[in-house]
């Protein structure tokens, strides 16, 4: 904005914006020290640019300061890893294990835990394992993981589908136009959405491969009429 005064207005003016697209701007830009309050004038100013600047180096310091450090005395580490604590006056990495404590960093040697007076994450949180994801079943909707590959034979009007059958693994278009048994195995996909109740054409072209009977498909209508 080459001015040297900021305002709505201005914005709507110079950009063309809507006034809430502007005046959502100004307060972003105000937040960055881009301008300043607004006076009671009403009028807003534009800092210089280096004033700007100065507000992202800050911003870049918050990011990198130290974490924050623990009372080792009131609280310990709940995942085993490398963390940094200061004992004896000193502070270095150390590894904590349950229920044995920190050990040194270099040798594996257990420390004096006494001496060990506080205790904060080092390089970012310790890494926990994700869960694994639980298995598709009859009725999910699904799409590839990896996006190179389609769902039919490089079909690509087919990017969701429904699983029909989960040994073997075979799935079903939205419109039970395609059904087809799958190159790639239940792990390349991945979940979108579970049914309780699959879409009638889904379930009318399931009864004609004879994955479901007409029983099941009017008990499954009945159950979520």
């Amino acid at each position: 904005m080459d001015c040297s005064s900021g305002s709505v207005s201005n914005l709507q003016r110079k950009l063309y914006w809507g006034y809430a697209r502007a005046a959502a701007a100004i307060d972003r830009m105000q937040e960055e020290f881009i301008v300043s309050p607004m006076s009671a004038s009403g009028r807003r100013d534009v800092y210089p640019s280096d004033i700007h600047q100065l507000w992202k180096d800050l911003n870049a310091a918050k990011a990198q300061a130290v974490p924050e450090w623990k009372d080792y005395t009131v609280e310990s580490p709940r995942t085993d890893g490398r963390y940094q604590i200061f004992a004896n006056g000193e502070q270095f990495a150390a590894d904590w294990e349950s229920p044995y404590g920190f050990s040194s960093a270099e040798d594996g040697a257990a420390l004096i835990q006494e001496l060990i007076t506080h205790w904060s994450v080092l390089g970012g949180d310790p890494v926990i394992e994700a869960q694994e994801p639980a298995p598709l079943k009859l009725g999910d909707l699904v799409e590839p993981i990896d996006h190179r590959y389609t769902l039919a034979s490089g079909c690509e009007r087919y990017p969701y589908a429904y699983v029909v059958n989960t040994n073997p693994f075979q799935l079903m278009s939205e419109e039970g136009d395609m059904y087809w048994c799958c190159t790639v195995e239940a792990g390349g996909y991945k979940l979108i959405k579970s049914n309780d109740q699959l879409p009638e054409a889904v379930s009318l072209r399931m009864i004609r491969e004879g994955l479901l009977a007409p029983v099941e498909a009017q008990e499954q209508s009945h159950e979520n009429g």
